[in-house]
């Protein structure tokens, strides 16, 4: 059992003592789009303790599949753990302060391997957009209205 099926494993088994069903898994983006981590989506079915069938949508986020080189740049300059360290405890901080979703729910955070595991924002609506067409200005305002509240949150920590 490879060490993500272990994870997954252990993450089913907290809410669910029959185990899941891998019902879809795909990569989130396309290769080369996300050059600092590999992006699986997996969607998971199981039963919870009350026997009622319940789906899950997560993202998984690993290292990247690059040369050697370029892997130990990456985990020289601490770019996973730093994420960790913002997803985990940073922004729900802000998310407290503000009132305002602003990242993932988190289920499993690693830091050897590097793992992280996490909601599927696209089951809220969000969407990777292409990055040659860019944002209309509908999405350029709402970037920016949660650019604003995580700005006002990082202030409003910071005078903690």
């Amino acid at each position: 059992m490879s060490v993500l099926s272990e994870i997954l494993h252990d993450l089913v088994q907290k809410k669910s003592s029959n185990g899941a069903e891998l019902l879809e898994k795909h990569p989130t983006t396309k290769k080369g789009e996300n050059y600092l981590g590999t992006l699986t989506s997996l969607t998971l079915k199981y039963k919870n303790h009350n026997n009622t069938n319940e789906i899950v949508h997560i993202v998984i986020k690993e290292e990247p599949e690059v040369s050697a080189d370029m892997l130990e740049t990456i985990r020289s300059m601490d770019l996973f753990g730093t994420e960790q360290q913002i997803l985990s405890d940073i922004l729900p901080k802000i998310e407290l302060l503000t009132n305002t979703k602003i990242g993932p729910k988190i289920h499993y955070l690693a830091p050897k391997p590097p793992i992280i595991i996490m909601e599927d924002l696209t089951q809220l609506g969000f969407k990777n957009r292409n990055k040659k067409i860019g944002l209309n200005t509908n999405e350029v305002n709402l970037v920016l209205e949660k650019l604003a509240d995580f700005h006002a949150g990082t202030i409003l920590l910071e005078e903690q």
